[in-house]
């Protein structure tokens, strides 16, 4: 088992498995904010090099987004990033009935339906004990990092 990371706080808990929020996979790309990218790129370093981390393909997918309308990478270098994270993480398909199960967590938790989508996608699998789930919220006030065990 792999410990989670968090900014300033350093190990937060023990898993050995660990789903990855999509601005994780956009910080790594995205240049804007150095000290981001740095630390998200550290982050799936880790996950990668240990085996732990996971990916939705609806993560993949707001990835693909992201980098091609918001960030302008050219599709093809697009693609070569989608390469790397299929690659170096194990992807988990969504399926109708995941997304069903991503509004009631959604209800019940008070998550983003997107973010829910990929809790939904391991709890599909019977894989949530042990999971961690890494997101990095927004809010119009402040944005911050945290972890959620299930």
């Amino acid at each position: 088992m792999q410990p989670a990371m968090s900014p300033g706080q350093g190990k937060i808990c023990t898993v050995d498995r660990v789903f990855i929020d999509t601005n994780i996979l956009c910080y790594t790309v995205d240049a804007a904010d150095i000290t981001k990218q740095n630390f998200c790129a550290k982050i799936l370093s880790k996950l990668s090099r240990s085996g732990t981390g996971r990916i939705s393909t609806q993560s993949l997918q707001e990835f693909s987004n992201v980098v091609i309308k918001k960030l302008k990478f050219p599709p093809e270098v697009t693609v070569e990033f989608l390469s790397s994270l299929i690659k170096s993480f194990k992807i988990y398909n969504n399926k109708p009935k995941n997304v069903q199960e991503a509004v009631r967590i959604c209800g019940r938790y008070q998550l983003s339906f997107w973010d829910s989508l990929i809790i939904s996608a391991a709890k599909a699998r019977k894989l949530l004990g042990g999971y961690f789930f890494y997101f990095h919220k927004k809010s119009m006030s402040k944005s911050s990092d945290f972890g959620m065990t299930f």
